[in-house]
């Protein structure tokens, strides 16, 4: 007889690491060194709220060519979808190199560009994991 109270589902455990990764970007914009930065919490905060819907409603595609046309915030956001697809615990974990550093943010789009033809599945699996993760973003920004 297996004792499953002690037993941290994959789930619970992915979870908690959305949870963390939600908590410390938000931390790091709201109490970070940079003032220029710390001054845009309000603004971070706006948009983190808005993003769910946008991606219901226009795709996860658009929502990302949207975040790379406003700039500033918008790029700030961005980096941190990208970076959570490429974490240990995200979809894209072994694309790391592909989408790291200059040029991810191109890297990325063009990646779901051939993505969201060549692999519906993939597409709305990771449609649904960053959906996912901006449940926990919400909750952490709101002032």
């Amino acid at each position: 007889m297996s004792n499953t109270n002690n037993v941290i589902t994959t789930r619970q455990s992915i979870e908690q690491k959305r949870a963390k990764y939600a908590w410390d970007c938000n931390d790091n914009i709201k109490n970070n060194k940079d003032n220029n930065i710390k001054k845009k919490h309000g603004e971070y905060s706006a948009l983190i709220s808005k993003i769910p819907t946008f991606i219901k409603t226009n795709g996860l595609l658009n929502t990302l060519a949207f975040l790379y046309d406003k700039g500033g915030v918008g790029h700030m956001v961005f980096d941190q979808m990208i970076n959570w697809y490429i974490s240990d615990y995200g979809s894209l974990y072994r694309r790391r190199e592909d989408f790291s550093g200059k040029g991810s943010k191109e890297a990325f789009l063009e990646f779901l560009l051939d993505k969201q033809m060549e692999d519906s599945r993939l597409f709305i699996s990771l449609t649904v994991e960053i959906l996912a993760l901006f449940n926990w973003f919400r909750r952490f920004t709101k002032e």
